[in-house]
Formats: C-alpha cells, structure tokens, sequence
C-alpha cells in the first residue's frame, strides 16, 4: 500500500500533466458503481485502444492475501466502456484517486476517450507485483467466483459492474460472458 503523503504527491504530479479543459477521470468498474468521487456531470464514454479486464490480482478488497482474487484494470487492445466524470480539482478527485491508487498496481494516464477530449484513467501496471496477465477463462471464473475480501466478493463487483455498464447503454460483451458463465455455474449467495 501507497502511504498517503506519497498518494498526495503523485496526485499533485498527475494534475500538474493535465492537459487543458474540463479536470475528467473516466471509471471503468466499481466507480461506475460506487461513484467515491464528487462530480459535477457523470457522461457514458468509450476509451479507445484499451480493454477492461480481469488483470490484477486484489489482496485486500474482493480477496485476501491467502486468497487474492481478480479486479479489473485496462491493457491495450479493445475498447473500454465506461463513465467520464467531470470533477473540479484535487479534493474532488482525491476518495477516487486514494481508492484506486493505493494498492499500486495502477498507473495514471491521461487518455483521449471516443469525443475526443482526455480524462485521466487508471491503466493496469504490468510492473506491479499484483499484475496478474490475462489468465485462462477458466481460472479466471473460478477466481471471481470464490474472491471475498474486505469490500465484498468478487462475483459481485463483476455483477455490479455489468449492470452499470448495462444501464449506461454501453455492455462489455467480455464481462458479459464471464457474468453468464457464473450465473449458469452456482446461483449467486444471498447476503447474510
């Protein structure tokens, strides 16, 4: 984990680099969701040339370090769908920023979504030690479907996100499928 002062420092850096315009950060999975942020507008969007997809290993949210399980992040190829929001500076910026940063296995990018304006994104490092690759349909279901951790179980932020995704108008047919595939294995638990 990122010690905070170290988290504010390279948020300052980040915002330092931002390119001229509206300050915009586009969320791909549990912000589409979860929305740990203060916006001012919250607009579907597309990120061109990457993908979302079950590519780090998470240790503390959906998983635990016996049993890390998969969260999302972006690698190049594809298109991810997600929400663009707008915010007005640092503070707005920082409960999503210190969520998505801490663990560090994101790296910041400023990246031009499909209307052509940038907004900051979080792209998975593949120089983490938690980045896990692309893994085989097979493990990665069986991941989702038994990652519990702190924040809640796996299965759920995958559902979570379909459904945000679903309702935006903009379906990841890849999240899609693994959603099906885990539907059709084992009904989801009920909560306790």
């Amino acid at each position: 984990m990122i010690p905070e002062p170290d988290l504010r420092a390279r948020l300052a850096e980040t915002l330092r680099l931002a390119p001229p315009g509206a300050l915009r950060l586009f969320a791909y999975g549990a912000l589409t969701w979860q929305r740990n942020l203060r916006y001012g507008a919250a607009n579907a969007a597309t990120l061109p040339g990457h993908a979302a997809r079950h590519v780090v290993w998470d240790e503390t949210s959906r998983g635990t370090l016996e049993a890390p399980s998969l969260t999302l992040g972006l690698v190049p190829g594809g298109q991810a769908h997600g929400i663009a929001f707008t915010v007005a500076g640092a503070e707005d910026l920082w409960p999503a920023w210190k969520q998505e940063m801490r663990p560090g296995h994101y790296i910041p990018a400023w990246l031009p979504l499909d209307d052509g304006a940038p907004a900051l994104t979080f792209l998975a490092d593949p120089a983490s030690r938690l980045f896990a690759g692309e893994r085989p349909e097979a493990e990665t279901l069986a991941l989702i479907a038994s990652g519990e951790g702190a924040e809640g179980t796996a299965r759920d932020y995958l559902s979570r996100t379909v459904d945000a995704l679903r309702r935006i108008g903009r379906p990841d047919p890849v999240l899609d499928r693994l959603e099906r595939a885990l539907t059709a294995a084992a009904p989801a638990r009920s909560p306790a």
